[in-house]
């Protein structure tokens, strides 16, 4: 289950902070408070604040598209910025529709990071 809340407001830039931050914070209550209301494990709550996310999204789902497709025609690995869990989900999300690639996650943390890569060819003898 997920629930999107979605804030519109002229005081949007202290709302969202420095990259995002104060907006992950608010996000991590609205997980905080899903777990003391039991809503169950899988349970997910998505805070936007004048759609600040859902434009991050698109711009990370643009660049790793190139970024495959550019690892597609160059046969070279990329390793990107570290990431939070969810923007490397988007991230494989969006490199398993590539077909001749493939996303792995690498690192430990808050350094952990998705490399795009060739996938390997297995000759079968």
């Amino acid at each position: 289950v997920t629930f999107a809340v979605s804030v519109e407001s002229e005081d949007s830039p202290l709302l969202i902070g420095r990259k995002g931050e104060v907006l992950d914070a608010l996000q991590t209550i609205g997980r905080m408070l899903a777990y003391r209301l039991d809503l169950g494990p899988e349970a997910r709550i998505m805070v936007d604040v004048n759609a600040y996310r859902r434009q991050q999204e698109e711009n990370l789902m643009s660049f790793v598209n190139e970024t495959a497709q550019r690892v597609k025609t160059s046969k070279t690995a990329e390793t990107l910025r570290p990431m939070t869990s969810y923007e490397r989900h988007l991230v494989h999300e969006v490199v398993s529709d590539v077909e001749g690639i493939e996303s792995v996650s690498v690192g430990e943390g808050a350094q952990r990071r998705v490399t795009i890569r060739p996938k390997e060819v297995v000759k079968e003898v």
